[in-house]
């Protein structure tokens, strides 16, 4: 088997270009042209082989010699490299030819060479282009047309009346050139269809070509526009945030060295540019921190989510003394993923919670979690205010705010940064609520093959 399979491998590579990126019907052509060598070889050994011995034996050099050189040709088609299948494919051509006249010459005007004259016809219009599928018609007419010629002056040694053999001849032949010329008219329509659906092929790898080529030059303007995107907003954190301190400060100094001088009005000014200050440093740290969701330079590690939500408890350990909170969940898994991410993701909808809060009742904050085939899915429930339901959308977008600054401060950039993280994790969050009733952020983060419970 092994020897079946690297001799036509052999073949294969010297008889047809199997690296093609677009096989066209040139390349199907080279592919039939090489099935019919694979197993017309072994035939041609068992078949040339005996009949060699028996030519010497009986003396007839000339077709000894006629069967060594097509043993030879048949060969040198199969197994040397350096030759090009066109050139194989005549060489090819040619031996059968010799053979089909050499078959009407030493056998007899008989079946055997007119049917390798029709075989020899049928496989040039297969392995060759259409444009040479007339040639070989034609050169069966020509062939019929010697053998005439050799009959009728008795060139030929037949045994029969020429002049009876001369009408047989032309009886049989006629047939064998009808045949060949309808081969040629036939079988290319044969390959139109296949042709067709090539180009069409061909034509729509270069177009998918183009189109992948050209998305790769929009990734890549993407990915730089962002690049240069991050560099603004690192250089807004920091060289804006510098104008805004220096302004505060002298705000506050102003205050204090002039404190007798400036009445109740200018006081509730500088105030105001003051909070204005510290709030547009705020947005421009929150506008940073956007740009950055979901974009991490740290690496995948099995995380406990027990201790982010221990972390984020002791981080807000001031707000839920203030308001009573409790935070309850059920023993949480271990997971593979980011763990600064995911934390932020925590961090922020814990932070709303006890922020967006009924100031009637003690906060109540609960963080539930199910497993899918593919994802986690959290549950972070709250009994506060809510959120009527045509703001579900709108709460995560870029400074969609549903309440004023000075009822509940923020910049309105934490579900936006919520939302990127996720779905940079391949996940998607979403909210329930009703008014007065609470509310609850569901958010699914992807599975990794080693996960643990």
């Amino acid at each position: 088997m092994k020897i079946w399979i690297n001799y036509t491998n052999r073949i294969k590579r010297n008889c047809c270009h199997l690296d093609n990126e677009v096989p066209d019907l040139d390349y199907w052509r080279n592919r039939l042209f090489a099935g019919t060598i694979i197993y017309l070889l072994p035939f041609c050994l068992i078949g040339l082989v005996p009949s060699l011995y028996w030519i010497m034996i009986t003396g007839q050099y000339v077709l000894a010699t006629i069967d060594m050189l097509a043993l030879i040709s048949m060969l040198s088609i199969a197994f040397v490299p350096v030759i090009a299948i066109n050139t194989r494919k005549f060489i090819f051509i040619a031996c059968v030819y010799t053979f089909s006249c050499c078959m009407l010459y030493y056998i007899g005007l008989g079946g055997p060479g007119l049917i390798f004259l029709l075989t020899a016809c049928v496989l040039c219009t297969l392995i060759f282009s259409s444009v040479y599928a007339w040639w070989s018609a034609f050169f069966n007419t020509f062939i019929c047309i010697l053998f005439i010629v050799g009959i009728h002056f008795h060139v030929l040694p037949l045994q029969y009346n020429a002049e009876n053999v001369v009408g047989e001849w032309i009886a049989v032949t006629s047939n064998l050139v009808f045949l060949s010329f309808l081969c040629a008219a036939l079988i290319p329509r044969l390959f139109m269809g296949l042709e067709q659906t090539i180009l069409q092929e061909k034509k729509l790898r270069v177009q998918l070509n183009r189109e992948q080529n050209l998305l790769k030059d929009a990734m890549a303007m993407l990915e730089h526009k962002n690049s240069e995107l991050e560099q603004f907003a690192y250089s807004a954190s920091h060289d804006l945030q510098e104008p805004l301190r220096m302004i505060t400060g002298f705000l506050a100094l102003l205050e204090k060295k002039y404190e007798s001088v400036i009445d109740d009005n200018g006081k509730k000014y500088i105030h105001f540019a003051v909070d204005g200050a510290q709030r547009m440093r705020q947005i421009i740290s929150d506008l940073l921190e956007l740009s950055r969701a979901g974009r991490t330079d740290d690496q995948l590690e099995d995380v406990d989510v027990n201790d982010i939500v221990h972390e984020i408890k002791i981080l807000y350990r001031k707000q839920v003394q203030e308001k009573k909170a409790t935070i309850q969940s059920p023993p949480l898994p271990v997971i593979k993923v980011y763990k600064s991410q995911l934390k932020q993701v925590f961090q922020n909808l814990i932070s709303n919670a006890l922020k967006y809060s009924n100031e009637q009742s003690p906060v109540h904050i609960n963080i539930d979690v199910t497993e899918t085939a593919t994802h986690w899915q959290f549950a972070i429930t709250d009994n506060g205010i809510g959120i009527a339901e045509e703001y579900f959308d709108k709460i995560f977008v870029v400074f969609q705010r549903l309440h004023s600054n000075e009822k509940y401060s923020g910049s309105g950039m934490g579900l936006a940064i919520c939302k990127k993280i996720i779905e940079s994790m391949d996940g998607k969050i979403w909210v329930e609520s009703k008014i007065g009733k609470g509310t609850v952020f569901y958010f699914t983060i992807i599975k990794h093959n080693n996960l643990t419970l």
